[in-house]
């Protein structure tokens, strides 16, 4: 027998990322999606889907552990995994190939099986802990539950002083960023429109935070001049603001602010490069 742990039994994209940096806030060694048991046993919690396929296994050889089943919307859950595994085109290896198998019966994505498949796993967690709810706690961190308090509650311990990690939770570059990921599916195209390097642009195209991205809120520009300069190459990628803006989800109007302060910014720079310090100062002055 060991040690009590915590285990994140929810299906991947339910937040399993935002749980297991959140423990780590909290003090807990947190591995997610371990690939081994060496890993399991190794740390104070575990999450994601190989946790979720064992967890009345981790019950018994682990008595007087806490489990969080976090959850999400469904259609949102679906469509998360639909882009997901759009993104993903590498053949998914021995493990992810056996789990997808276990819950939804099929390697490729299929909503209805995917669908069955969650409602199979959260019957089977409900009725596992039905006579034991001290020991579950059920966590919509996508939505209502977002936050410290149900969590700190559940585990005893205070609320931090910093916010919680949600993973889906973006940098306004970052977010402009999918969104040109979304609009032009080449890493390499977005590379060099945006001058950010394609290892980065991989990086933030396979993370949660570019799967749960909510592409229907509309884009807001934030007036940095980083994203003023990507936001005008788009524009000239896809030919003026207002392809631009349906493209990125953003507003004509805004793109075409950017431009014009991009321009400033560019002009301001060559006139001080240019010209004599009292020359550029007069001239910046007199506007």
């Amino acid at each position: 027998m060991g040690e009590a742990k915590i285990f994140g039994i929810g299906l991947s994209k339910t937040g399993t990322s935002s749980l297991s940096r959140a423990l780590e806030v909290l003090g807990y060694s947190c591995v997610h999606f371990p690939r081994n048991d060496r890993a399991i046993a190794a740390h104070d919690a575990s999450t994601d889907a190989p946790v979720a396929e064992i967890f009345e296994e981790l019950d018994r050889r682990f008595p007087g552990s806490k489990f969080i089943y976090t959850v999400r919307d469904r259609e949102r859950w679906l469509r998360s995994c639909e882009r997901y595994y759009a993104v993903r085109q590498r053949r998914p290896d021995e493990l992810a190939v056996r789990l997808r198998r276990a819950f939804y019966g099929t390697v490729e994505f299929d909503a209805e099986l995917f669908a069955a498949g969650y409602e199979r796993h959260e019957q089977r967690v409900l009725d596992y802990f039905a006579d034991r709810p001290d020991d579950l706690l059920v966590l919509d961190l996508t939505g209502a539950d977002a936050g410290w308090e149900k969590l700190c509650g559940f585990l005893g311990r205070e609320v931090p002083s910093v916010d919680f990690p949600l993973a889906n939770k973006t940098v306004p570059i970052d977010e402009l960023l999918i969104r040109a990921l979304r609009a032009i599916p080449d890493p390499e195209e977005v590379s060099r429109l945006s001058g950010v390097p394609v290892a980065y642009l991989e990086e933030l195209r396979e993370g949660e935070a570019f799967e749960l991205h909510d592409s229907a809120r509309r884009l807001s520009l934030t007036g940095d001049a980083k994203s003023d300069k990507i936001a005008t190459r788009l524009a000239g990628h896809f030919g003026s603001a207002s392809a631009a803006g349906e493209a990125l989800g953003a507003s004509e109007p805004d793109l075409r602010a950017a431009r014009a302060r991009h321009r400033r910014r560019k002009l301001d720079k060559l006139l001080k490069r240019n010209l004599p310090p009292s020359v550029y100062r007069f001239v910046t002055r007199s506007g």
